[in-house]
């Protein structure tokens, strides 16, 4: 069975209190990228649960800029991606991460348990599909 995630609106001080040992998959696209322009989405596992922050240039710079400096402090924990269109992913050295063609999204994989991981675009899965490969 395929578990969904839950949303929630990322804040700077919701960001101040994760733990990047449980990001599996993350996003950022500046302004001017396609798709998601100026978005960042960040998928925590914590507790059995897949929980996914996003936030948005636009509606609060703080938590972007936030996201994009704690990214860039803990670039060791993740293989990164270049999801096309100004686009960057992220995903957890630890996780792992699988295609789900049909769904065209990504599984993350704990035990028995799977759950979908939705990229930002079709384009941003299908570049890092390509690099994944």
């Amino acid at each position: 069975m395929i578990h969904r995630h839950s949303s929630k609106k990322l804040s700077q001080e919701i960001l101040d209190d994760i733990d990047f040992n449980n990001v599996i998959y993350a996003e950022i696209s500046p302004l001017g990228a396609m798709g998601n322009t100026g978005g960042v989405m960040l998928y925590i596992y914590r507790d059995s649960q897949m929980i996914c922050y996003e936030a948005n240039i636009n509606e609060d710079e703080a938590a972007y800029t936030a996201f994009d400096k704690k990214i860039t402090h803990n670039k060791d924990k993740f293989l990164p991606y270049y999801g096309g269109m100004g686009n960057y992913v992220f995903i957890n050295k630890e996780s792992t991460i699988k295609a789900d063609d049909e769904k065209e999204c990504f599984l993350f994989v704990d035990g028995q348990n799977k759950f979908q991981i939705d990229s930002s675009s079709l384009g941003v899965y299908m570049s890092v599909l390509e690099l994944l490969k």
